[in-house]
């Protein structure tokens, strides 16, 4: 989503795009990288209504009596007719000022002469949540939350199979927190990170990693993607640089009499020498140095997971 076009919303255009890319990765097996700041599905506004309609007040005086309905002019409503925007009904009401009967004519349907005004961006939103559940049993899917995810912005996200997210400023919403404060007639919330932001969505295991910023996130996508095939059914990628590890040698780093942090045997330590005069020595963990990447770990703490190499073959990481 560009987030500086209509805040990042879904229209149907913006459906087709998502649409054709998710099916141009599941026909080729790839990989399906989505990277979210949007607004959710976009409510539309008929600009050409917006600008012509009258209200009539039930005390023009204190408009917060209320009104009894919005209505447009004749000229306005024969203008608005020929464009499609509008259904109304004509009545003739006394008008107080002058005397004299004047014609208005009601609005009863608001249709808007525009595309991406209403129901059919709902329908492209429902259209692109199952191509995006489709793509989750062909292909890996993978989304980098960089802005905010509203509505169908944030089913999208969960319905991907792994997820990125910055820590600032890129909460996973499915509705504002003015919103929930106005139903809840309370302020319990004073910003959308409370809602969706990582001190939630980590901590629940919906994002698997968080980055600081988009260099970051990019690089996490790419490691990521290193760890698996090119595309469906393709051969692991097999990475041994000069310095390989070889899967022959020992794990140096022994266990202690006091429990430890399993995560020091599955990546390696570093020791540092007591004066200047001794150098740091590494000791090696159960896979290749550098390699092992943590997913999840805001969530279920007594379980590491992640992915890591071991003489350069990608493997999986469960530890209890």
């Amino acid at each position: 989503n560009d987030i500086t076009h209509k805040a990042g919303s879904f229209g149907t255009m913006e459906d087709k795009l998502f649409s054709a890319a998710t099916e141009y990765a599941r026909t080729r097996g790839i990989p399906r990288i989505y990277l979210a700041a949007n607004s959710g599905a976009r409510i539309g506004m008929a600009e050409e209504v917006k600008e012509a309609y009258k209200v009539a007040w039930v005390n023009e005086a204190d408009p917060s009596k209320g009104f009894n309905y919005i209505y447009v002019t004749p000229e306005d409503y024969q203008r608005l007719k020929l464009s499609g925007s509008i259904t109304a009904k004509a009545v003739t009401v006394l008008d107080p000022a002058t005397g004299e009967n004047e014609e208005r004519y009601i609005i009863t349907d608001i249709i808007g002469s525009s595309p991406d005004l209403g129901v059919e961006n709902l329908r492209g939103s429902g259209t692109i949540a199952g191509d995006t559940s489709r793509a989750y049993e062909d292909v890996f899917t993978l989304t980098y939350v960089t802005g905010r995810c509203v509505g169908i912005g944030a089913y999208l996200v969960r319905l991907g199979q792994r997820t990125i997210q910055k820590v600032s400023n890129a909460p996973i919403l499915l509705t504002g927190y003015q919103a929930l404060n106005k139903l809840m007639g309370t302020p319990v919330y004073s910003s959308n990170s409370q809602l969706g932001g990582p001190s939630i969505m980590y901590s629940n295991g919906v994002s698997h990693l968080t980055v600081e910023d988009d260099i970051q996130g990019v690089d996490a996508i790419v490691k990521w993607l290193s760890y698996i095939p090119a595309m469906r059914g393709g051969a692991l990628p097999i990475v041994q640089p000069d310095n390989v590890d070889s899967p022959d040698r020992n794990v140096e780093v022994l266990p202690t009499k006091n429990p430890s942090d399993p995560r020091l045997y599955l990546k390696g330590v570093t020791m540092h020498g007591d004066t200047h005069l001794q150098e740091e020595q590494f000791l090696s963990g159960f896979f290749d140095k550098n390699t092992f990447v943590e997913a999840m770990g805001g969530w279920a703490k007594t379980v590491i997971t992640g992915r890591a190499r071991l003489g350069g073959i990608p493997m999986g990481v469960i530890v209890p």
